[in-house]
């Protein structure tokens, strides 16, 4: 006897584990599960020890409108990547290492702590901007450290206190009109 595992719907689109692909999201082309609750799934993407493997994303057949964009695994450095804006592999935009640092503008995370986030500007400067829904979403708003041009900035960039504290208590602030106490 013969149990279907996938189905082709008349309007393309393809369910694995499910026998209604149809019925999910008109934009979905592509389903796989059975919604069985407490049965978990996962889709593999099987490629060698020195190779990637990558979900890709494109707007064209050209080019580097091929792979628009990535999410991807390098199993050489054990190392999860996402790329935007057809910079495909070798060009990352966010890798997080097999050390689990996280790194935004490179691909080699430094590991000078167990878990770190490094940031790496290919220009004069880069930056941790922080905002809140108080602070606003601006280039104006919120917190930054930055660093630009080989020096190093802590801005508060509101008209409010900045704060440091050891031990969960507060043991120096800087107020919005620059005194120190």
């Amino acid at each position: 006897s013969y149990t279907e595992a996938m189905r082709i719907g008349p309007t393309g689109k393809v369910g694995i584990g499910t026998d209604s692909p149809s019925s999910f999201v008109e934009s979905s082309r592509f389903v796989v599960g059975s919604g069985t609750s407490g049965t978990n799934e996962m889709m593999f993407l099987y490629s060698g020890t020195n190779t990637f493997g990558a979900i890709g994303f494109a707007d064209g057949t050209s080019g580097s409108d091929r792979y628009k964009g990535i999410i991807g695994y390098h199993h050489t450095g054990d190392e999860m990547f996402f790329s935007t804006n057809g910079g495909g592999e070798a060009d990352r935009d966010l890798t997080i290492s097999s050390l689990g640092n996280v790194g935004i503008g490179t691909s080699s995370p430094s590991t000078n702590y167990t878990k770190q986030v490094h940031i790496h500007s290919t220009g004069t400067g880069s930056s941790l901007h922080l905002t809140d829904n108080v602070s606003g979403a601006g280039n104006g708003d919120g917190f930054e450290l930055i660093t630009h041009n080989g020096s190093a900035y802590v801005w508060q960039r509101e008209s409010n206190n900045l704060m440091f504290g050891t031990a969960a208590t507060e043991r120096m602030r800087i107020d919005s009109v620059g005194s120190v106490g």
